[in-house]
């Protein structure tokens, strides 16, 4: 027999925009896709979180949203999504500011 395991289907990475009395809001871009740039945008409930997870998340926090399947050691499938937070800074306004100033300055250099 082999272990259980988790065949993901479709993954976005993303971070909270605003949270909620039982949800969040996110920003996602889609990874399965390839995409570069956030085009999605969710509301996910807090009962899909960790009771560790629920207590620290704020804006800013990045996180994994995976849909997939869940195959127990008897071969039953299960769809699963999961909600994983990674330990890495929040992004913060002055990020966002920061990021803004880096963009006009290069396209600035394509227009001359």
């Amino acid at each position: 027999m082999f272990p259980e395991v988790f065949i993901p289907v479709q993954e976005w990475e993303g971070y909270i925009v605003e949270i909620g009395t039982d949800d969040f809001v996110g920003r996602l871009l889609d990874i399965t896709c390839g995409d570069k740039s956030e085009k999605d945008e969710a509301v996910i409930s807090l009962d899909n979180l960790s009771k560790e997870d629920a207590a620290t998340i704020e804006p800013g926090s990045v996180f994994r949203l995976v849909i997939g399947h869940r195959i127990a050691v008897g071969g039953q499938r299960t769809d699963v999504t999961r909600v994983v937070f990674r330990d890495l800074p929040r992004i913060t306004d002055e990020d966002w500011e920061e990021g803004r100033k880096w963009a006009d300055e290069v396209l600035r250099a394509f227009e001359t």
